[in-house]
């Protein structure tokens, strides 16, 4: 399998004032070794100045991520790509990524038979075991690495402009809209067990509040054997 070609567009959501997480990124993405294509920095909407409507309750870090969001949706749509890979500037890559991500991504049933992919993220609903470190989402969050195909992105973006129905849920952040989407049972959401990718630590912009290094499927793997599934090929 070529990872190089494997999503059409990958990009990450940066805040222009955070030059410090952008380089932080970068220099992780470099140690562990990045097997798809360039990433493309995205100036991330920054939700302190771009203001939310009346009706939003996440706070304005929340807003200029889902904003974030739904502008990469709509140049990937505009620019024809037939899948994209969303990171945002605090995921974290352990050492011998290629590797793992590799094993799992020929794990996933069909080539071609995939909607979504989360390669970290939290579930907010028991997932699916579809294969030995494979996993069906149900209702995932955090949106620090997850790739979406096809119709999925047309749904997705559209789903996400919906304000109205947004607004009935004024709290919910991107990733709790995103996980309406999973919990439809309409697409075929895949991801790892455990999680690729974390996220760092460090002071969020959304949350506004300092987290630990989190991978939500326990300690990151640098200093520890390759994940069950690698070991069995």
């Amino acid at each position: 399998m070529n990872l190089k070609n494997f999503f059409d567009k990958v990009v990450c959501i940066n805040l222009d004032r955070r030059a410090d997480r952008w380089q932080r990124f970068q220099e992780n993405v470099a140690s562990a070794g990045w097997p798809f294509r360039e990433i493309e920095r995205f100036a991330a909407v920054d939700g302190h100045n771009v203001p939310a409507p009346g009706w939003w309750r996440a706070g304005g870090g929340a807003w200029g991520c889902h904003q974030s969001h739904v502008r990469i949706l709509q140049q990937a749509i505009q620019e024809g790509a037939e899948s994209v890979l969303i990171l945002e500037d605090d995921a974290v890559l352990p050492q011998r990524f290629p590797e793992v991500a590799q094993v799992f991504l020929a794990r996933i049933p069909g080539a071609d038979d995939w909607d979504g992919i989360m390669l970290g993220g939290q579930h907010l609903r028991p997932p699916d075991i579809v294969d030995n470190g494979v996993v069906k989402v149900r209702n995932g969050n955090r949106t620090h690495a997850h790739a979406l195909r096809g119709n999925y992105i047309k749904d997705a973006y559209r789903h996400l402009c919906n304000y109205p129905e947004h607004a009935k849920r004024p709290g919910f952040h991107v990733d709790h809209r995103l996980g309406m989407l999973h919990d439809s049972g309409r697409y075929k959401v895949y991801a790892p067990d455990p999680w690729l990718i974390g996220q760092a630590n460090g002071r969020s912009d959304i949350a506004g509040a300092d987290f630990s290094l989190r991978f939500w499927s326990g300690e990151p793997r640098d200093s520890q054997p390759l994940p069950p599934f690698v070991a069995v090929i």
